[in-house]
């Protein structure tokens, strides 16, 4: 390595290339961009390494970190711009780099980060092909926790990311809409977050509600439909089940009632419940699977 790695030097603004995935960027960020460095000066340098290809037509550096600052100095027509110089890098101390940077900007674009996150969690399997998620959290600087969840956002489908994209959908906001259960949920999900603008609270509480399964019903002849609880699913049509303070009561009626319907439906039964037949057949108290009634 050269006298010159970890140093902060001036170069020529038209001697850097870009890096090799640059994160996207509108025009405008770029003008406000060179506004603050027209204003204040650069405060932070960029990061830059000897490029490979410099023989091949490259350029003499490669950007690390730094382009947006760098498209901003050229559009003031600046010669030069500050940047640490780093040489030897390998592509997982490169991808560390970058997320460590970027981590620092709320502006980052979550999708940029999962991109890189991905990219990773790649190049650490090539290297360590043991790796666990553990690994790649501490390369990666973060939670194993935020590790799984860039990896899911990484995994929305295109069309939304451009969506989330131009309404600036925030990390905190985008880990809500990825605990959809599958494809067509999340969907669901974002198509109604974007639409309403939803904080990430709402968004939550907005996959919960379309998680809850739908409650089963029991069809009668005429085509009416009647709820079943989900305390006790699966009742035969005609038997009404019915909670009262501390008892659960199952009633039917008496041209329906048979032994066997009974020892069917309370081999399942929850807990210890009371049984009444309707009309006027009286009250009798069964706990679990055991029933006890003469001549029925």
């Amino acid at each position: 390595m050269s006298d010159l790695n970890g140093q902060v030097i001036w170069i020529d603004a038209d001697q850097i290339d870009p890096p090799d995935d640059p994160r996207e960027c509108l025009e405008k960020e770029i003008d406000d961009l060179a506004f603050d460095i027209h204003k204040n000066k650069q405060l932070e340098p960029g990061m830059v390494e000897p490029n490979p290809k410099a023989g091949e037509g490259g350029k003499p550096w490669k950007m690390v970190f730094g382009w947006h600052r760098l498209q901003a100095i050229r559009k003031l027509n600046w010669k030069q711009m500050k940047c640490e110089v780093r040489e030897g890098l390998t592509a997982l101390q490169r991808f560390q780099i970058i997320l460590s940077e970027n981590g620092k900007r709320s502006s980052a674009s979550p999708f940029f980060q999962a991109r890189i996150v991905r990219q990773m969690q790649a190049e650490l399997k090539a290297v360590k092909p043991d790796a666990t998620q553990k690994d790649m959290a501490e390369s990666a600087g973060m939670s194993e926790t935020d590790v799984s969840e860039y990896l899911a956002i990484d995994l929305i489908p295109d069309d939304l990311k451009g969506k989330f994209g131009a309404s600036n959908f925030s990390f905190n906001r985008l880990r809500e809409i990825i605990r959809a259960d599958n494809t067509d949920q999340l969907r669901q999900v974002s198509e109604i977050a974007l639409q309403k603008s939803l904080p990430a609270e709402a968004i939550k509480t907005l996959v919960k509600k379309l998680k809850k399964p739908a409650r089963k019903v029991v069809h009668k002849g005429d085509g009416a439909a009647k709820k079943v609880s989900k305390l006790w699913p699966g009742l035969p049509e005609g038997v009404q089940f019915k909670s009262q303070a501390r008892h659960h009561h199952l009633i039917w009626p008496e041209d329906l009632y048979t032994k066997a319907l009974l020892e069917q439906i309370l081999a399942c039964a929850p807990e210890t419940i009371a049984a009444k037949r309707r009309p006027g057949m009286g009250k009798r108290r069964l706990t679990g699977a055991t029933v006890n009634v003469d001549g029925r």
